[in-house]
């Protein structure tokens, strides 16, 4: 049974909340969003943000294709999801080769994708991104991104998979409107 990706999301982020700090990922969790199934790779919990990796059923963090992380930021003072992505895209705009394109800007969620060219440090990577806020704890930030790396799939692959977590989220941040 395939569960919703809101449903999915609020597991992670009270999940999240129980790590132990670089504590190693339990070999038992696994998620399954968009007709994928995810195991946990890897989970940290720093000061002001935890931090959840999943990769693709049968990859190793070092050699993702296919990876989603889910990330609960702690902020000095509340932010908005619009507020977020706008700073994302500044900063973004810095890096030589990338770029982010809003896809959907509101208070209560933003969705946007995200290109990371080559770089000495990075293989090509392409990212979908949805951040919402916590109502209760409004400087609270919940973002996950599904990302992939366009070099290591056939092309068809990449554009359906963008397509459909692009949908996926577009439709879960509608549903987060207060």
């Amino acid at each position: 049974m395939k569960a919703s990706l809101f449903l999915a999301v609020m597991l992670l982020a009270v999940s999240l909340m129980a790590q132990e700090t670089a504590s190693p990922a339990p070999e038992s969790r696994r998620i399954t969003l968009n007709g994928q199934t995810f195991e946990l790779a890897n989970s940290t919990n720093g000061e002001n943000i935890a931090t959840e990796e999943y990769v693709l059923s049968g990859e190793k963090l070092a050699t993702w294709t296919q990876l989603v992380t889910v990330q609960r930021i702690t902020l000095a003072k509340p932010s908005s999801p619009d507020e977020f992505a706008t700073y994302f895209q500044k900063r973004i705009s810095q890096e030589s080769g990338a770029r982010l394109d809003l896809l959907q800007q509101g208070r209560a969620a933003c969705v946007f994708s995200t290109y990371f060219a080559k770089s000495d440090q990075n293989e090509e990577q392409m990212m979908v991104c949805l951040v919402f806020s916590e109502v209760k704890t409004p400087q609270v930030l919940n973002l996950i991104q599904y990302a992939i790396k366009p070099n290591q799939l056939a092309q068809s692959v990449v554009e359906m998979q963008l397509k459909a977590w692009k949908a996926q989220f577009s439709q879960q941040a509608l549903s987060l409107v207060r």
